[in-house]
């Protein structure tokens, strides 16, 4: 791995500010780290091998987690203490704090060894927080391959735990699910009766659960912490926990310490319990006046949080089947069923498997030819040649074994609106999949209101949802410069900006993110966070069109909807957007402009010959200078035009 992967990943990790001789470290770790490794935790300690009886504190080094494996490597080339463990080899780590400064002791095949946290202050606890969750996920593995194994086809459910980031990855999957029916808008309370409805699922099923396990601790607490936010005063831990796709064992901690409150808050539904569930019905009703799905995709929720709650229990798979039986009754009833199943099979129909083989990609050619017949833009097609030829050799000097840089996909857009910035980040999404730098090379596009919410925790979770439909493509956000408000403190937009930042490194290889907005303002965005810095160092820079441009826009309308101006009609545009495009401000719309304009010029085309009697093709498809709007009523680049 390159130096400069190594320290994008360091820089997500707080204590690589702390540590000093950086340079060192990467080019060790450079020479160590494994292509899809990936650096989870570090630690500056003094690391010895031997028995807790040697005097011998050990020699400073730096301690790193990775997603494979611990590392150690030493402050300098003089010392020979580099080793590297396989996280199944670990046997035992522990941490000792009656002594003077604190100390991990872990056992492993090749023998043990000891940490001790230098005078630095690192946080000894969170590194022995990360490596006791990977040991204990390492064990919950193998524990499962053993039971697969040796399992019969016939048990309905497993009774063995889900993975913990299996059942981390589901209840963050219910939250933006839930999420979803807050702006339905048919009932303003139905967030809260929707909500009701998963309690009371719950209770049904907890009612069989006489001891629960920690990871049906965590799942429920995970899921009704951030849908009722209430129940708890702890902003921050509702914040944190949904802004790892893992979760740290300080916050499994701190969940399973809350329980007692979320338990508490389901069996308050022991008391409505004969109502049934109250939003399912409503939704149901609006079902059928509107011919919608919402009353299916509430029952799939629900239908998903019992089953993972009784899969991860185990305990008992008789009593736990016949529940989920009375449930599937009380979510499908029988007039309900039949639709159910012909809606899935539509659904399946809709939505091929992935694993069916997807439409060829375009050659860079066709790409390209189509992204030359664009009117104006010259330097950002100018500044996309030069990164597709930048590439092109990027790709010859990997292909013979030549060393290489890590090139940025990531890119700014400059430029006011109506410059075409949507559909030049469209085109750039398209040249990736031709160059085989994305498989799909679509583009999924938001602003801040698509990205941040207005509760604790909720705006992490509206960032994953978005990028995982990004996945693969490019993820656009308009006016990216709203996330972080000028001035503004608490604001939830940086907790967007965090999220996003750690699924940009997460997904490097499958993300492509473009931010857009206009220059001044992007360039404070841009520089108000480090983060953002390191990883958007490409810009492309859009001007306003020009007003010759802007006829050429105005004439593609025209010849899509067969329509012809008159010599005198086209005269009187050009002065009107030589006027515009002279007096225009900075909120100036361009292609926007002209196409609120076109849509006036068939209003008033349509006004003019509204009452002729026999209209001639030739009436119909043309258009005169009285249907261009007149300048003097119209002084502003901004106004629209009656």
């Amino acid at each position: 791995m390159n130096q400069y992967m190594v320290e994008e990943q360091l820089r997500t990790i707080s204590n690589w500010n702390m540590v000093a001789n950086k340079r060192h470290y990467l080019n060790n770790l450079s020479n160590i780290l494994n292509e899809q490794e990936k650096i989870e935790e570090l630690l500056e300690a003094y690391y010895k091998r031997g028995t807790l009886a040697d005097r011998h504190t050990g020699d400073p080094t730096l301690c790193c987690l990775t997603s494979l494996r611990f590392i150690g490597v030493p402050n300098d080339d003089s010392r020979d203490v580099r080793e590297s463990i396989k996280y199944t080899d670990i046997e035992k780590a522990t941490i000792l704090e009656n002594t003077r400064a604190p100390r991990i002791h872990f056992t492993h095949r090749g023998g043990q060894g000891v940490l001790t946290a230098t005078k630095g202050g690192f946080d000894i606890q969170s590194f022995i927080g990360v490596l006791q969750e990977k040991l204990a996920n390492e064990r919950i593995l193998r524990k499962q391959i053993s039971t697969r194994n040796h399992a019969t086809p016939s048990t309905k459910l497993q009774s063995e735990p889900h993975p913990q980031h299996d059942v981390y990855a589901t209840a963050r999957k219910i939250i933006a699910e839930v999420n979803q029916f807050k702006n339905l808008g048919h009932d303003p309370l139905l967030m809260n009766k929707l909500i009701d409805d998963l309690r009371l699922a719950c209770f049904f099923c907890l009612e069989t659960i006489f001891h629960p396990v920690e990871e049906l601790k965590i799942f429920l607490s995970i899921i009704f912490l951030n849908l009722r936010q209430h129940i708890i005063k702890d902003r921050k831990l509702i914040i944190d926990m949904m802004r790892y796709r893992t979760l740290p064992l300080l916050h499994r901690r701190n969940l399973i310490g809350h329980w007692q409150f979320v338990r508490n808050d389901i069996y308050k539904t022991r008391d409505v319990q004969q109502r049934g569930f109250i939003a399912l019905k409503n939704l149901r009703t609006i079902d059928e006046k509107g011919h919608t799905t919402y009353g299916d995709r509430a029952a799939a929720i629900i239908e998903l949080l019992t089953q993972t709650l009784l899969t991860i229990d185990g305990s008992n798979l008789t009593q736990h089947s016949a529940v989920l039986d009375q449930l599937e009754t009380l979510l499908y009833p029988p007039e309900q069923t039949q639709k159910h199943q012909s809606d899935t099979q539509a659904a399946s129909a809709t939505h091929p498997s992935a694993t069916e083989e997807r439409e060829p990609a375009e050659t860079l050619e066709e790409v390209l030819a189509e992204l030359n017949k664009l009117i104006g833009m010259d330097v950002v097609k100018g500044q996309i040649r030069t990164f597709i030829n930048l590439i092109k050799v990027h790709k010859e000097r990997e292909r013979r074994g030549l060393p290489i840089t890590t090139i940025s996909k990531h890119a700014v857009f400059n430029g006011p609106p109506g410059t075409g910035k949507t559909t030049m980040a469209r085109f750039l999404g398209r040249i990736y999949r031709s160059l085989g730098l994305l498989a799909r090379g679509h583009l999924v596009e938001t602003d801040r209101a698509g990205l941040v919410a207005g509760y604790v925790g909720q705006t992490a979770i509206q960032v994953n949802q978005i990028t995982e439909e990004a996945l693969d493509g490019v993820l656009f956000i308009d006016e990216a410069y709203t996330l972080s408000p000028e001035g503004a403190r608490g604001d939830f937009g940086q907790e967007a900006i965090d999220t996003l930042l750690k699924r940009m490194e997460d997904n490097r290889d499958r993300l492509v993110v473009i931010v857009a907005g206009y220059p001044d303002e992007m360039q404070r965005f841009i520089s108000s966070n480090p983060g953002l810095q390191s990883r958007f160092s490409r810009f492309f820079y859009f001007d306003h069109y020009l007003p010759q441009q802007l006829i050429q826009i105005f004439d593609t309308f025209t010849s899509d909807a067969t329509l012809e101006l008159t010599g005198q009609a086209r005269t009187k545009l050009q002065t009107l957007l030589q006027h515009l495009y002279r007096t225009r401000t900075k909120s100036f719309g361009n292609g926007r402009l002209v196409r609120n304009i076109f849509e006036q010029v068939i209003e008033r085309q349509a006004n003019r010959i509204s009452n002729v009697a026999q209209l001639t093709n030739t009436e119909l498809c043309l258009i005169t200078k009285q249907d261009i709007p007149n300048i003097e009523n119209h002084p502003h680049p901004g106004d629209l035009f009656p």
